[in-house]
């Protein structure tokens, strides 16, 4: 019976490969993750366009009133609705209340919704749906509408949120002949 142990060699090809397979494990990990924290927030902004037409036919918006003309758009402030959904964001910071909202347009007689979602990510910047059309969102199709977008980027830190709606449609969607932004202040 022979009691010797391995060699060196030995030993260091066994850590050659199994630092190889820890490595492609991890990184099949973390794209998993990735995956369904994009996916939450296609998820959320649904649920979010969801409670906005529920309270727009239920009548939950005091003054609320569609847009009439061509073109046309509203738009509301996810602190305009109930945000006990939305307490917990993917990426653990929280959704901008003031810079996450749905737009109604009419167009042509048709209410087309858009919604922008984003999570607020360490003071630094925002994740989560800059700006999509809805039926975008709908199958596998809407995880590629996640973005990362920085704080200087996209407003003055310290502008309303009535001028941060205001600033995001007129750069995204030029189509808004009007923008009504609702408060239920």
């Amino acid at each position: 019976m022979n009691k010797r142990g391995f060699t060196l060699v030995e030993l260091l090809a066994s850590l050659v490969i199994l630092s190889i397979l820890m490595t492609v494990a991890v990184s099949s990990v973390l794209r998993v993750v990735e995956t369904n924290r994009q996916a939450q927030y296609v998820e959320d902004a649904k649920k979010f366009v969801a409670q906005v037409e529920y309270g727009i036919r239920g009548k939950k918006f005091p003054g609320f009133k569609k847009p009439t003309n061509e073109g046309g758009c509203i738009a509301i402030s996810l602190k305009d609705i109930d945000t006990s959904d939305f307490k917990k964001a993917p990426s653990g910071g929280h959704y901008d209340i003031a810079y996450s909202f749905v737009v109604l347009q009419n167009s042509y007689g048709d209410d087309v919704y858009y919604v922008r979602l984003m999570e607020s990510i360490d003071d630094k910047g925002f994740r989560g749906i800059y700006m999509s059309a809805v039926d975008d969102l709908k199958g596998g199709e809407g995880k590629d509408k996640v973005e990362t977008k920085y704080a200087s980027d996209l407003f003055t830190v310290n502008s309303s949120a009535t001028s941060k709606i205001e600033s995001a449609l007129s750069e995204t969607y030029a189509n808004c002949n009007s923008i009504t932004v609702y408060s239920n202040d």
